[in-house]
Formats: structure tokens, C-alpha cells, sequence
């Protein structure tokens, strides 16, 4: 079930209140929204060295078979409170290129997630990065616990590849972006493209490394939270997570088809770590010393 789909079923049956839910979305450490993002080729950008990657509007869509771009695209939506159009190129006529969807749209862009993180330039073979991070290179699984927050997100329900209704939305608690080690997805576009510069090359081999990356990702999203709670006065006391790490990131020679039958990207993986990380305590304002999972109504891993 899509994680927007489950918000809609826990709201409109008044399990929980929207803004007690969080979404924790499967990012990429490169890319901002992933494919929603538009990273353009080095020789196209003029070798732009702080290529600040634009929202690329034609990826705003309900098709997406990849959940940061399906969650993505779906908060765009029902925040610009319709369908953002790009009608190709108008020269230094943005009005008249972008619809007032796409125009409301891009200004959340910028205003929230743009070069917030990822990599800082287009260029292949440099993997800089906003957050400080080499993740090609990286042997610390420590690395992947970067979490991103927006909050009180718009989010609405999907049906049969279409948004149902996009004036019809939950004012979720945020959205949580995480991302686990990259062991698997090398970008189509060439040794410029963000899957290929987050790939990191220790993950593809050692499943131990990198499963303690991902249990760093999903701890990020749990401290996330908790510091949502405690610092901000936020209620959000509800996760919904989708397989992280799973899918194009998980190491190949794991996958089914592999030549390695375990671990797989299934419950059994996913139950240890995040019981673990659940399990792991916390100093509370007073001093108190309390298990993370006290913080929390419920966390629902969605995607298995």
C-alpha cells in the first residue's frame, strides 16, 4: 500500500490525527525529490560547477513506480492545490511556461528542499555533498543517519494511478527524508547522475556495513521525531515508513535473484533493526531515561 494511501485509511477512520503522522520518505543522499529534481548533464549545464538542481515539473506525476518520487509528487500536488503543468520552453516567460500549479509548486521547491542536501555540483567524479559527506567512499555507517524534515505537510489520496481528489488533503506532521547506503543503483544518465556519485562501494560487498547503515537511517528518523516532539512541541507520535534501502539500493548479489539468498529485503531484515533502534534509550528533558519506542503511538513499515 502506497504510504499516502495508509495516512488517508488512519485519518478518515479516526485512528489518528493527521498530524500526529509522519512520513518517512526513501530518499536519495544526492538528489532533493529524487527524479521530481532535474540533475542536467554536465555538457547541457555548461559545467556549472554549483548547479542548484531545479524541480523538474514533468516528474510531477501519480505514476511513479519509486516511493520518493510517488510521496513527492503527491505532496506538490495537493499543495499547489492542482495539477503543475510545464508547457516546454518559452523564452524569459516563465508565467507562460508554468501553470499556476507548477508555479506554486516550484516556489515550495526552493523554499523547503532545494540544495538543502545532495550533491553540490553536476559534475562527474566530484561527490561533494551539501551534508559533508563522501558517500562513495564513506566506511562509517554513522554517515547515513542525516534526517530532513518538512513539516505540516499536504498529502491526499491515490486511486488507480490518479490523484483522487487534489483539493481533498491531510496536513500530515512532515515529511522525514532518510536515506540508507546506495549498494545497488548506478545512474542510467552516466558517471554524473547522483545514483552513480552516492554508490558506495564498501555496501555492495559487506551486508553487515551496510545494514548498519541502514539501522543509522532509521534511528535518524526516530531521533527525528523525538526532537520534534521534545523541541518543538510537535505531536508526531506516528511513522510511516516504506522500505529503506530496499529495492534499487539494496546490494545486488542480496537481491532475489542474486547469487546470495539472505538477508532479503523482507520482514525478517527489517523486524531486528527496527526493534533494535526502538529498544535503544534516550535522556529525556529531567533526566529520565526512556526507550524510544515510549515516544511513539505506532510506527507501520508499509512495502512488504
Amino acid at each position: 500500500m502506497l504510504g499516502q494511501n495508509l495516512v488517508d485509511d488512519l485519518v478518515s477512520r479516526g485512528t489518528y490525527r493527521a498530524d500526529e503522522i509522519g512520513i518517512a520518505v526513501a530518499g536519495n543522499h544526492g538528489l532533493p525529490g529524487g527524479g521530481t529534481s532535474a540533475l542536467r548533464s554536465p555538457r547541457r549545464a555548461n559545467n556549472n560547477p554549483m548547479a542548484k538542481f531545479r524541480l523538474n515539473v514533468t516528474q510531477i506525476k501519480s505514476t511513479h513506480k519509486t516511493q520518493e518520487e510517488s510521496v513527492v509528487s503527491n505532496w506538490y500536488v495537493h499543495a499547489a492545490g492542482g495539477m503543475p503543468r510545464d508547457r516546454g520552453q518559452v523564452r524569459g516567460r516563465f508565467q507562460a511556461r508554468f501553470n499556476q500549479y507548477a508555479q506554486k509548486a516550484i516556489k515550495l521547491y526552493v523554499s523547503t528542499i532545494q540544495a538543502k542536501w545532495g550533491l553540490v555540483t553536476n559534475l562527474e567524479n566530484d561527490f561533494a555533498t551539501y551534508q559533508g559527506v563522501d558517500y562513495v567512499t564513506t566506511r562509517n555507517p554513522v554517515d547515513f543517519s542525516d534526517c530532513w524534515v518538512v513539516r505540516n505537510t499536504k498529502i491526499g489520496r491515490e486511486e488507480n494511478n490518479r490523484y483522487k481528489n487534489w483539493l481533498a488533503w491531510h496536513k500530515i506532521g512532515g515529511l522525514f527524508w532518510v536515506a540508507a547506503p546506495n549498494a545497488g543503483y548506478v545512474s542510467r544518465g552516466g558517471p554524473w547522475g547522483s545514483g552513480t556519485r552516492t554508490n558506495n562501494s564498501l555496501a555492495q560487498q559487506d551486508m553487515d556495513f551496510f545494514l548498519a547503515g541502514l539501522e543509522a537511517a532509521v534511528t535518524a528518523v526516530l531521533d527525528a521525531a523525538i526532537q520534534e516532539q521534545i523541541v518543538f512541541g510537535k505531536a508526531t507520535t506516528v511513522l510511516v515508513f516504506n522500505q529503506l534501502g530496499g529495492g534499487l539500493y539494496w546490494p545486488k548479489q542480496w537481491l532475489p535473484n542474486g547469487p546470495k539468498k539472505d538477508p532479503q529485503p523482507g520482514q525478517v531484515s527489517y523486524r531486528s533493526i527496527f526493534l533494535r533502534a526502538l529498544a535503544a534509550e534516550v535522556v529525556a528533558p529531567g533526566g529520565q531515561r526512556l526507550k524510544k519506542a515510549q515516544f511513539f503511538k505506532d510506527v507501520v513499515l508499509t512495502g512488504l
